[in-house]
Formats: structure tokens, C-alpha cells, sequence
């Protein structure tokens, strides 16, 4: 037996194999409504106060209506702390604004993000979820803020990432703090600062943070031929930079101390790397070494250092043009082996 279709109200029932050609038909005929734009209006402000927008008295987040959102202002501070969910369908910021997220169970999510050399932050508990777009040359940091919690999570649905073109211009990659997530796994192409070798770009884990990057298996040259550093470091049990795709490593400065892991398959370390392991690899207790070296098997113009306790097992790696330094670091404790076969 079938049954006929009916609409009410933009509503389509009996959706049966009987209403399938009418049912494509109705959904392709629907009007949609574009969302709204929503300007900021004030310096330094809270989302949360609807007389910092031009949509006052309604502070822009989807309901009834949705939101495409503009932030413009170099150096504008914008706070989302309003404790609960909130959801734009874009999120646009001008070059040098911050948003931040920074009280705990405050999550906000857009739907796409347009924010070249901006700042976005997630604090304390917080979650900022920023869907596709462009974060070309931008911090991204989830991190233990100033209520001292961890937890913090900043996601991206964004496939690749441009570094910087200029003098000095650092970025990062952060999270800081027990259970702090920034999770770009997403990212397929992360590509160097460059313009100037002072560029570099800052991956870090400390405090029991995760930057996972599970989603590259390099870092792509600056397109100005001049490339800046890649510095990573993993600091204190329970930190991680996961780089589990990646084998092959160029100029690069690598720090793990104190039970903070690096993963990935190291085979290739070149092009003056520097390789610092400080304190003993089960300091967190987890019985993993602090980072992998078991697969390497070129360090070639490159720096391997092991201290305070720290043990670096080469093997048959060949280490042509590489300093090779056992010592005792900023612990002040010895004890350190650096051996090759």
C-alpha cells in the first residue's frame, strides 16, 4: 500500500519510494534564507554584549536566524565567554584580532573561518571549533588561562596552512595544560615562515597538552625560497606533538624533556636539525620513549644532544658533519649517553 505525499508548512511527509521525485523536487524548489551579517562595532569587548554589534539588541549567534560574522580592527581583543554553546555560520576576522574563548563549557563553533594573521585562542575548559576556511599565517593556541584549567580544545576542518613572508614574524602552534587539545589533523600541507631564516614557527606541547598533526608528512618550503625554522617541543608528562606520518625531517629544532613525547618514525634528520632529549624517557610513567629513533638512519649537518639523564641510542645512523654532546643540562643532573654503533 502507498501513501500520498503532503507538504505543511515547508514540512515533507510520507517520504516512501512514492515521494522520492517529489520530495528532490520540493527540496530544490525551497527558498533559502542567506544568513545575516553581523559587524563588531567596539575595540576591545565581550561577544556576549549586544551593543558591541550592529545587530543590537540581538547578539549574533544562530537561532531563528543565522550569522555571518566580521571582526575587523587590527589588535581588537574579542572574548566569548559566555558559558554555554553558541554557532555562527562564519566567522571573518581582519588581520591582528584576537578571539578568544575562555570560560569553562563555553563552545563556540563556526561554520567556516576566514582569519589570515589573526589570533585564535581557546582557554580553560573552553572549546572553539572553527570548521573550514582560511587561517593562513594565524596563532593557534588551546592553553591553561588565566582561571589556571586545562582542557582547553581548538579544532579545524582547514586542509593546509601558509607560513608567514617577512622579518622576525614568529607563529605558533600551542597547547598548553592537562587535557588541552589542539587538534589540526586535518592539515595536509603546512607550509614554513620564511622571507627571512628569523621566521620560525613554534610547535609546542607543555604541561600535559597535544598538538596532533597526524595529517602531514613534511613541512613544505616558504614560497619566497627562504625558509624560516621549524622548532618542536614536547615539555612535561602527558605533552605530545604527534607527528605520526612525518619521517623526514630538514632544519628543524627538536626538544623533548621531562616525559613529553614526540612521536613519529624519524629515518631522515638533515639540514642543521638540532636533536636536545633531556631527563629519563619514563618520567610520565607510560614506558614510551620520549621520541623514536629506532628507524633512523641519516643525521647528516645536524646536532644530537642528550642530557640530564637522557639516553640517545643511534645505532648504525650515519651521523657525517653531526656534533654528538652528552651532558649535563639545565637540571644540573649528568648521567646522560649518547651511544652509536
Amino acid at each position: 500500500m502507498s501513501y500520498p505525499c503532503y507538504v505543511t508548512k515547508g514540512l515533507v511527509h510520507r517520504t516512501t519510494a512514492t515521494c522520492g521525485p517529489l520530495l528532490v523536487a520540493l527540496l530544490l524548489a525551497a527558498p533559502t534564507t542567506k544568513a545575516l551579517d553581523a559587524n563588531w562595532l567596539a575595540g576591545d569587548g565581550f561577544y556576549g554584549t549586544a551593543t558591541n554589534w550592529d545587530t543590537n539588541p540581538d547578539v549574533p549567534l544562530n537561532g531563528g536566524v543565522t550569522y555571518d560574522v566580521f571582526i575587523t580592527g587590527n589588535g581588537t581583543d574579542v572574548t566569548y565567554n559566555e558559558g554555554a554553546f553558541g554557532a555562527v555560520d562564519s566567522l571573518s576576522l581582519d588581520t591582528g584580532v584576537t578571539f578568544l574563548t575562555n570560560l569553562p563549557f563555553s563552545v563556540f563553533t563556526a561554520g567556516m573561518t576566514f582569519a589570515n594573521d589573526a589570533n585564535l585562542i581557546a582557554e580553560d575548559q573552553s572549546q572553539l571549533h572553527l570548521g573550514g576556511g582560511n587561517l593562513d599565517r594565524s596563532n593557534l593556541i588551546a592553553r591553561e588561562g588565566f582561571l589556571g584549567a586545562g582542557g582547553a580544545q581548538l579544532t579545524t576542518t582547514v586542509t593546509s596552512w601558509a607560513g608567514t613572508n617577512g622579518f622576525n614574524v614568529d607563529r605558533q602552534f600551542t597547547a598548553e595544560g592537562a587535557g588541552s587539545l589542539l587538534d589540526l589533523s586535518s592539515l595536509t600541507t603546512i607550509e614554513r615562515n620564511g622571507g627571512n631564516t628569523n621566521s620560525d614557527l613554534n610547535i609546542s606541547a607543555s604541561d600535559g597538552g597535544e598538538v596532533r598533526l597526524t595529517g602531514i608528512s613534511g613541512f613544505d618550503d616558504n614560497a619566497s625560497g627562504i625558509n624560516g625554522r621549524i622548532n618542536l617541543s614536547a615539555v612535561d608528562a602527558g605533552s605530545k606533538v604527534d607527528i605520526a606520518n612525518v619521517t623526514m625531517l630538514d632544519n628543524v629544532s627538536i626538544t623533548v624533556r621531562d616525559g613529553g613525547d614526540i612521536t613519529g618514525q624519524l629515518t631522515s634528520l638533515t639540514g642543521r636539525s638540532q636533536l636536545i632529549k633531556r631527563g629519563l624517557d619514563d618520567a610520565d610513567g607510560d614506558g614510551i620513549d620520549m621520541i623514536d629513533l629506532s628507524q633512523l638512519t641519516d643525521a647528516d649537518d645536524a646536532t644530537l644532544i642528550a642530557e640530564d639523564g637522557a639516553t640517545l641510542a643511534l645505532g648504525a645512523t650515519s651521523i657525517d658533519r653531526t656534533d654528538l654532546i652528552a651532558r649535563e643540562g639545565f637540571l644540573g643532573a649528568g648521567g646522560a649517553q649518547l651511544t652509536t654503533t
